[in-house]
Protein backbone atom coordinates (compact mmCIF):
# COMPACT_ATOMS: atom_id res chain seq x y z
CA UNK A 1 0.00 0.00 0.00
CA UNK A 2 1.11 3.46 -0.70
CA UNK A 3 1.86 5.79 2.15
CA UNK A 4 -0.95 8.28 1.18
CA UNK A 5 -3.63 5.54 1.22
CA UNK A 6 -2.52 4.29 4.64
CA UNK A 7 -2.54 7.85 6.00
CA UNK A 8 -6.08 8.49 4.60
CA UNK A 9 -7.41 5.31 6.21
CA UNK A 10 -6.07 6.44 9.58
CA UNK A 11 -8.17 9.63 9.56
CA UNK A 12 -11.67 9.47 11.04
CA UNK A 13 -14.92 9.43 9.08
CA UNK A 14 -15.73 13.08 9.81
CA UNK A 15 -12.33 14.29 8.65
CA UNK A 16 -12.67 12.38 5.38
CA UNK A 17 -16.27 13.44 4.68
CA UNK A 18 -16.65 16.91 6.20
CA UNK A 19 -16.83 18.59 2.78
CA UNK A 20 -20.31 17.18 2.11
CA UNK A 21 -21.46 16.45 5.66
CA UNK A 22 -21.25 20.02 7.03
CA UNK A 23 -23.31 21.57 4.18
CA UNK A 24 -25.85 18.77 4.61
CA UNK A 25 -26.21 19.60 8.33
CA UNK A 26 -26.64 23.30 7.52
CA UNK A 27 -29.34 22.53 4.93
CA UNK A 28 -31.14 20.22 7.36
CA UNK A 29 -31.03 22.89 10.07
CA UNK A 30 -32.49 25.50 7.71
CA UNK A 31 -35.22 23.05 6.64
CA UNK A 32 -36.14 22.34 10.29
CA UNK A 33 -36.38 26.07 11.10
CA UNK A 34 -38.51 26.80 8.02
CA UNK A 35 -40.72 23.77 8.69
CA UNK A 36 -41.21 24.78 12.33
CA UNK A 37 -42.15 28.31 11.32
CA UNK A 38 -44.66 27.04 8.77
CA UNK A 39 -46.15 24.71 11.39
CA UNK A 40 -46.71 27.55 13.87
CA UNK A 41 -48.19 29.83 11.19
CA UNK A 42 -50.57 27.03 10.21
CA UNK A 43 -51.46 26.39 13.87
CA UNK A 44 -52.27 30.05 14.46
CA UNK A 45 -54.34 30.30 11.28
CA UNK A 46 -56.47 27.29 12.32
CA UNK A 47 -57.73 29.33 15.26
CA UNK A 48 -61.55 29.36 15.39
CA UNK A 49 -61.87 33.07 16.38
CA UNK A 50 -59.46 34.04 13.58
CA UNK A 51 -61.42 32.13 10.94
CA UNK A 52 -64.80 33.39 12.18
CA UNK A 53 -63.62 37.02 12.11
CA UNK A 54 -62.04 36.60 8.67
CA UNK A 55 -65.32 35.25 7.28
CA UNK A 56 -67.26 38.20 8.77
CA UNK A 57 -64.81 40.75 7.36
CA UNK A 58 -64.96 39.17 3.91
CA UNK A 59 -68.78 39.30 3.97
CA UNK A 60 -69.11 42.83 5.42
CA UNK A 61 -70.31 45.52 2.99
CA UNK A 62 -68.38 48.37 4.66
CA UNK A 63 -65.13 46.39 4.58
CA UNK A 64 -65.65 45.49 0.92
CA UNK A 65 -66.42 49.13 0.08
CA UNK A 66 -63.23 50.39 1.76
CA UNK A 67 -60.87 47.54 0.84
CA UNK A 68 -62.35 46.24 -2.41
CA UNK A 69 -63.30 42.71 -3.28
CA UNK A 70 -61.87 40.10 -2.68
CA UNK A 71 -60.53 40.57 0.84
CA UNK A 72 -57.80 38.11 1.77
CA UNK A 73 -55.73 37.50 4.88
CA UNK A 74 -52.01 38.16 4.62
CA UNK A 75 -49.47 35.38 5.06
CA UNK A 76 -48.50 36.63 8.53
CA UNK A 77 -49.94 34.69 11.47
CA UNK A 78 -52.40 36.48 13.74
CA UNK A 79 -50.95 38.32 16.73
CA UNK A 80 -52.46 38.33 20.17
CA UNK A 81 -53.37 35.63 22.60
CA UNK A 82 -55.64 32.65 22.82
CA UNK A 83 -55.88 30.21 25.70
CA UNK A 84 -58.23 27.29 26.27
CA UNK A 85 -58.24 25.28 29.48
CA UNK A 86 -59.02 21.58 30.00
CA UNK A 87 -62.62 22.49 30.76
CA UNK A 88 -63.03 23.99 27.31
CA UNK A 89 -63.21 27.57 28.53
CA UNK A 90 -60.97 30.43 27.57
CA UNK A 91 -60.56 33.74 25.79
CA UNK A 92 -58.94 35.09 22.68
CA UNK A 93 -57.85 38.50 21.52
CA UNK A 94 -56.43 38.26 18.01
CA UNK A 95 -55.14 40.87 15.60
CA UNK A 96 -54.43 40.14 11.96
CA UNK A 97 -54.03 41.95 8.66
CA UNK A 98 -56.27 41.72 5.62
CA UNK A 99 -55.70 43.15 2.18
CA UNK A 100 -57.95 44.06 -0.71
CA UNK A 101 -57.49 45.81 -4.08
CA UNK A 102 -58.07 49.26 -2.51
CA UNK A 103 -55.88 48.89 0.58
CA UNK A 104 -55.17 46.96 3.73
CA UNK A 105 -56.53 46.91 7.28
CA UNK A 106 -55.86 45.57 10.76
CA UNK A 107 -58.62 43.40 12.25
CA UNK A 108 -59.02 42.95 16.01
CA UNK A 109 -61.28 40.18 17.30
CA UNK A 110 -62.26 39.28 20.84
CA UNK A 111 -63.94 35.98 21.61
CA UNK A 112 -64.91 33.81 24.57
CA UNK A 113 -64.92 30.01 24.70
CA UNK A 114 -67.24 28.07 27.01
CA UNK A 115 -67.48 24.28 26.83
CA UNK A 116 -65.52 24.26 23.55
CA UNK A 117 -67.94 26.70 21.87
CA UNK A 118 -66.43 29.99 20.67
CA UNK A 119 -68.57 33.13 20.65
CA UNK A 120 -67.37 36.36 19.09
CA UNK A 121 -67.51 39.42 21.31
CA UNK A 122 -66.44 42.10 18.86
CA UNK A 123 -64.68 42.52 15.53
CA UNK A 124 -63.06 45.89 14.77
CA UNK A 125 -61.44 46.86 11.47
CA UNK A 126 -58.91 49.72 11.18
CA UNK A 127 -58.25 50.60 7.55
CA UNK A 128 -54.76 51.96 6.88
CA UNK A 129 -54.88 55.75 6.58
CA UNK A 130 -58.28 56.08 8.28
CA UNK A 131 -58.59 57.94 11.57
CA UNK A 132 -61.09 55.60 13.20
CA UNK A 133 -61.78 51.92 13.11
CA UNK A 134 -65.24 50.57 12.45
CA UNK A 135 -66.99 47.73 14.21
CA UNK A 136 -68.53 44.90 12.22
CA UNK A 137 -72.09 44.16 13.22
CA UNK A 138 -72.17 40.66 14.65
CA UNK A 139 -74.84 38.13 13.70
CA UNK A 140 -77.44 37.32 16.38
CA UNK A 141 -76.74 34.85 19.18
CA UNK A 142 -76.84 31.23 18.01
CA UNK A 143 -75.93 32.09 14.40
CA UNK A 144 -73.11 29.81 13.15
CA UNK A 145 -71.22 32.89 11.96
CA UNK A 146 -71.05 34.13 15.58
CA UNK A 147 -70.90 30.90 17.58
CA UNK A 148 -68.89 27.87 16.52
CA UNK A 149 -67.74 24.70 18.22
CA UNK A 150 -64.02 24.07 18.35
CA UNK A 151 -63.32 21.01 16.22
CA UNK A 152 -59.88 20.34 17.67
CA UNK A 153 -60.42 19.96 21.38
CA UNK A 154 -56.87 20.56 22.46
CA UNK A 155 -55.54 22.40 25.45
CA UNK A 156 -54.13 25.36 23.63
CA UNK A 157 -51.83 28.05 24.85
CA UNK A 158 -51.16 29.72 21.56
CA UNK A 159 -47.56 30.69 20.80
CA UNK A 160 -48.72 33.96 19.25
Amino acid sequence: MSEELVQEQQHGWVRRNWWWFVPLLVCLGVAVVIGGGMYYINLAKRSVPYNMALELVQADDTARQRLGDPIEATWRPPDGEQAVLETGSGTAKRMFDVVGPKGHARVTVEAVCEQWIWTLGKVDVKVAGARKSFRIELPPEGDPRRTREAVLRENIVDPY
